[in-house]
């Protein structure tokens, strides 16, 4: 990968398993938890954040805009779904799947993930 494509520098959180999780009355995971207490797995990871849209999630209490996209990283910097992605911005973002982008055949360029909010 261009690295000089990279234009953002973020954090990465991940949760050591589903045991962790924070719990609800009924014993259910709380996903959209905050992460203060999650791993950090990498500090400054730089990347680039493309959105292509800001669709709107309508419901009874209200409505928010559900940015949806993909993050660009280099093949050094390996994440898992669930991972959460924290921009300079104080975003927080959850990785919803991992692509391999492959320059060759056999030659991996970059990964691409999608990102949502948690």
């Amino acid at each position: 990968m261009i690295n000089f494509l990279l234009n953002e520098n973020v954090l990465v959180k991940r949760r050591k398993d589903i045991s962790v999780a924070s719990r609800d009355d009924f014993n259910n995971p709380i996903y959209g938890a905050p992460t203060s207490s999650w791993t950090t797995v990498y500090a400054s990871m730089p990347c680039r954040l493309a959105f292509s849209g800001t669709p709107i999630e309508f419901a009874m209490t209200g409505e928010r805009i559900k940015p949806q996209g993909v993050m660009y990283a280099p093949v050094e910097f390996v994440c898992q779904q669930e991972d959460r992605v924290l921009t300079g911005g104080g975003i927080e973002y959850v990785i919803t799947s991992v692509q391999k982008a492959y320059m060759t055949s056999n030659v991996l360029s970059h990964y691409e993930y999608t990102l949502e909010l948690p």
